[in-house]
């Protein structure tokens, strides 16, 4: 049985471009598939998003694993890449193990000139980046 929470928020007074098309709202969608928690993220995840996120933290499990698809986020900003960072940490204090999966676009350029960095240290699942596994300090310690 899957249980889904999905929240969909517009980014407020200023969410319409000068252009007049709509801003892709963000929206988390919390499910369990096969004993794997797998939150969706979809639309813009910046500062109007953060809230959205950090709360569906209590809909996570204590335990086990958590997947974090970002395939359909179609923007990511440091506000944003903070909250994932930030829920990440929540997650990895609970005892959970975390992947992040399909990022594409936009958001994969923001976590690859993160990684280049250093800035970034979170599990990464991204089929056009074979090669790139990116590891807490911790593991890349031991």
């Amino acid at each position: 049985m899957e249980s889904v929470l999905t929240i969909n928020q517009p980014h407020g007074p200023c969410a319409q471009p000068p252009t007049g098309a709509p801003v892709p709202a963000f929206g988390v969608a919390v499910a369990r598939r096969r004993g794997v928690a797998v939150v969706r993220l979809s639309g813009e995840l910046d500062l109007g998003g953060v809230a959205e996120l950090t709360a569906c933290a209590g809909q996570l499990p204590v335990a086990g694993a958590v997947e974090v698809d970002l395939r359909a986020l179609s923007f990511l900003d440091s506000t944003g890449l903070t909250a994932l960072v930030d829920l990440y940490g929540v997650l990895t204090g609970r005892g959970c193990t975390v992947r992040l999966l399909g990022p594409q676009g936009r958001v994969l350029h923001l976590l690859d000139v993160a990684a280049d960095a250093g800035w970034l240290f979170l599990p990464l699942d991204c089929p056009q980046r074979p090669d790139w596994a990116i590891v807490s300090p911790q593991a890349a310690a031991s």
